[in-house]
């Protein structure tokens, strides 16, 4: 009698030992940075302007709406905290909307927008603006960028800097960068920058390494037309897309974190 009272425990244990044998714990990730990144609400306008305005940026257009599913479900993420693509332009800070009264700049605010949030990582787009909008020279971008990467080490966070695919370079866009056919250039001069800060920050923290994500590779300037909407600059839904499955490639893909399914 015993013995089948105790078969019949260890048969009924048996369907909860396995489940708790393949359970995975997931990379939390948080992701922060620019408008590229920042989407929150549904916004019925075309009009980039008319969104950001009233801070209904489609949602559908960021790339960490697609991320759970381009990692096949291997991360889980949590939390966004994009707000500006600001770096180390601070401005007067934000005057109105979701966002009013808090500091412009990334790197005045790390500990709001990263290290105050749970995460096992974080993934920063970062430093466009800087650049096409405040005129920052590729070394001060740097500079700054290495100063967000500098004060997130302490929280234990794992970083990922991402770099830009390329936007339409096309006269008369109305865009937040402005009307342009230089855009593309500008941006080289951003993503130089982004790698730039990740080298020299790893030369100093050997231990605690950036990973640089080269997203720039999620479409060619041949192709933008087809991942952008028509502002020229910010994802569709199908480039946002396409950034969270390089992200998965460049991130998981390599092993930076172990996106486990």
């Amino acid at each position: 009698m015993k013995t089948s009272r105790l078969a019949a425990l260890v048969c009924a244990l048996l369907p909860a030992l396995a489940a708790a044998s393949i359970t995975v714990t997931k990379p939390v990730v948080l992701v922060t940075g620019d408008s590229f990144t920042r989407r929150s609400g549904l916004c019925p306008s075309t009009s980039y302007d008319q969104c950001e305005a009233s801070q209904t940026l489609p949602q559908q257009e960021s790339y960490s709406l697609y991320l759970n599913s381009a990692t096949r479900y291997g991360v889980m993420v949590t939390d966004n905290s994009a707000r500006g693509g600001d770096t180390c332009t601070s401005g007067n800070g934000v005057l109105a909307g979701l966002h009013s009264g808090a500091a412009k700049g990334l790197v005045s605010d790390v500990t709001g927008r990263i290290n105050s949030r749970e995460a096992n990582v974080v993934s920063i787009l970062i430093g466009a603006n800087d650049v096409l909008l405040h005129n920052r020279t590729t070394a001060e971008l740097t500079t700054c960028l290495r100063s967000v990467y500098a004060q997130v080490i302490p929280s234990g966070k794992k970083i990922v800097a991402m770099t830009y695919p390329p936007v339409i370079n096309q006269a008369g866009l109305s865009s937040p960068w402005g009307p342009s056919t230089t855009n593309n250039a500008r941006l080289i001069a951003v993503n130089a920058a982004i790698r730039a800060a990740v080298a020299e920050h790893n030369a100093i923290y050997p231990s605690s390494p950036v990973l640089l994500a080269e997203t720039s590779l999620a479409w060619t300037e041949s192709t933008a037309a087809s991942h952008i909407i028509g502002d020229g600059i910010h994802p569709s839904v199908t480039g946002a897309r396409r950034i969270a499955t390089t992200w998965f490639q460049q991130v998981c893909g390599r092993g930076y974190i172990a996106c486990s399914n």
